[in-house]
């Protein structure tokens, strides 16, 4: 079944605005058993990283879906949804409405679980992408200290000492001869 032909079954289906900015869902918040399907506009899906940042996930328009898990699971939403159109006009889908569309178009159905392992397919690659470049920045960090360690212990005390200048010169330490092994002299008393 084409976006068309799903665009006029959902015809008949709860609609609801979203201006430009306004969240239709944040991540978190309980997910209610619904999913939603976009008439017009885009939305983008957004998810708070560990250190507060916002990474972008995807873009939404016209023909697709969102928010399907809520009809599977009872679990938290896993993203923010926010319009990022100036009006954003999405479709409410219950769980009723979800089983009704099943029930008389099967295609329905196909369309959606379509979406749903061509988006997982994008997240896997998404992260074999930063598992890839996880596994290059731990490699630069190794090299790094790799190098920062040979260079480190080739160097001579005077290497760094430019053409025509003195060696700083070195301060007394005293070593306590305990410490080194060493026989202590005890003072003669007279």
């Amino acid at each position: 079944m084409s976006n068309e032909h799903i665009k006029n079954y959902l015809s008949s289906v709860a609609v609801k605005h979203f201006p430009k900015d306004t969240k239709v869902f944040s991540e978190g918040e309980d997910s209610n058993g619904i999913m939603y399907f976009v008439f017009s506009g885009k939305l983008m899906v957004t998810k708070t990283t560990g250190m507060g940042e916002e990474l972008i996930l995807r873009q939404i328009g016209p023909g697709e879906f969102f928010g399907e898990l809520a009809l599977i699971q009872r679990a938290p939403r896993a993203a923010n949804v926010i319009a990022i159109s100036d009006d954003t006009k999405v479709g409410i889908i219950t769980k009723t409405v979800f089983l009704g569309m099943g029930n008389h178009s099967p295609g329905f159905l196909s369309v959606l679980l379509n979406s749903v392992i061509r988006r997982l397919t994008e997240v896997e690659e998404k992260v074999e992408e930063r598992k890839q470049e996880l596994h290059e920045m731990i490699n630069q960090m190794d090299l790094y200290k790799s190098n920062t360690t040979n260079v480190n212990s080739s160097e001579t005390p005077n290497e760094n000492v430019g053409e025509g200048e003195e060696p700083p010169a070195e301060l007394p330490i005293p070593i306590d001869p305990s410490l080194t092994g060493a026989p202590v002299e005890t003072p003669k008393t007279e």
